[in-house]
């Protein structure tokens, strides 16, 4: 196959077939028997030449074909995603690259390149099936080889133990509220922590007083808050875990969510 923007090369290849078209009935109108004649060593050469020539001739320019440069097709990727989904019913963008994936698997479009040229062409195929690599991970998919004495190609399953979540969304939470603030460090395990690191003890308000440099909230704050939280033998009003019970399984879930083991 020759790629599509390969103008030059398609217009002489056809060229060529004409003049398969024009033997005569007893000799085989077959390209391989030509090509292996003195006269398809003629065409062999002017083909590599042209076809060397289109090659420059869109890289220079930034064109996309396939077997370009993998900074090209980066640039191609979300126009040609569009259109392909907006030209295919019901597809997705696996379907999308398995196309593509699949097309990088087609040697003959080198048929008429030097060796020179073929090797850079393959090299900047591995790099972009590596790209797309990348793309099928984060969609949550994986690919699967099919070959068979003709044709490999490629097909799409979910991925279901090595799923990445791409583009995360940033949850903001710096408006978080004082009692907020103090759920998640006991359900962190933050409080005790700080309660360990210090080997001679801490008191409530020592405590509160380097939780307000932490949280930024005033220690008169934290204080009553943290307290019922070490002596259940105070007053229980001001104790998060008693007075915001709906809070405190919010911002559990949430913590499960995020991946800890609350």
């Amino acid at each position: 196959m020759i790629p599509k923007e390969f103008t030059n090369t398609q217009n002489l290849y056809r060229v060529f077939e004409d003049d398969l078209n024009c033997l005569p009935p007893d000799v085989p109108a077959d390209a391989e028997v030509i090509k292996n004649s003195h006269t398809g060593k003629f065409w062999d050469y002017d083909l590599s030449k042209i076809f060397q020539t289109d090659y420059e001739y869109l890289i220079e320019n930034k064109n996309f074909f396939i077997g370009c440069t993998l900074e090209i097709y980066k640039k191609y990727y979300p126009q040609r995603l569009q259109e392909y989904l907006k030209n295919t019913s019901d597809a997705l963008e696996i379907d999308f690259i398995i196309s593509d994936y699949n097309s990088l698997e087609e040697e003959s479009i080198f048929s008429f390149a030097s060796e020179s040229l073929k090797e850079n062409m393959k090299v900047s195929m591995r790099r972009v099936k590596e790209f797309l690599d990348e793309k099928i991970k984060e969609l949550g998919f994986k690919i699967d080889k099919k070959s068979n004495d003709k044709v490999t190609s490629y097909i799409y399953s979910k991925d279901l133990d090595n799923r990445i979540i791409s583009k995360e969304i940033l949850i903001d939470l710096s408006e978080t509220s004082a009692v907020q603030k103090i759920i998640y460090l006991q359900k962190l395990g933050i409080l005790d922590f700080l309660r360990s690191q210090a080997k001679k003890g801490i008191s409530i308000n020592k405590l509160a007083t380097v939780l307000s440099a932490i949280t930024g909230e005033k220690v008169q704050t934290i204080q009553p808050m943290i307290n019922p939280i070490d002596n259940i033998s105070v007053n229980q009003r001001n104790n998060p875990f008693v007075s915001n019970e709906k809070q405190v399984e919010i911002i559990k879930n949430k913590l499960i969510d995020y991946g800890f083991d609350v």
